[in-house]
């Protein structure tokens, strides 16, 4: 037996509530099949009344869970959006860290050329005033 399982959109035939036709997720899919009817599914809404009427919780008090399930599902969407950002600006930086360590080697290559030119030259006027003051 498959537990109840929650989801977006209901997505087999009828793809409705069982109680009140609404296609609006998310739903309850209970992976059960009713003949002449077809694959059983409860929304939000019929759910609460039902726990109401079970005696889950009162009222006022299932309101505010309910609420708090609603919150805590925006919390962990707003959560997923967050960590999606930090992965990504960890991505960026560590491609700007390479580039960073890239110009810093190119910078190292060019100042070892200036110091090797400018010894250079350093020598070639040495032997030319040499040259000269003989």
């Amino acid at each position: 037996m498959i537990d109840f399982m929650l989801v977006d959109t209901p997505f087999t035939f009828p793809q409705a509530c069982v109680g009140c036709m609404s296609q609006k997720g998310p739903m309850v899919d209970t992976h059960r099949e009713l003949r002449g009817y077809g694959h059983v599914y409860v929304c939000h809404i019929c759910a609460k009344t039902t726990a109401r009427l079970m005696g889950f919780a009162e009222g006022e008090r299932l309101d505010e869970l309910a609420d708090a399930v609603v919150a805590l599902g925006e919390r962990d969407r707003e959560i997923a959006s967050l960590s999606k950002q930090l992965s990504d600006a960890v991505i960026a930086l560590a491609a700007e860290q390479r580039v960073n360590e890239e110009q810093a080697e190119t910078n190292r290559d060019l100042k070892a050329n200036i110091d090797r030119l400018h010894t250079e030259i350093r020598h070639a006027a040495e032997s030319t005033l040499a040259a000269v003051s003989s």
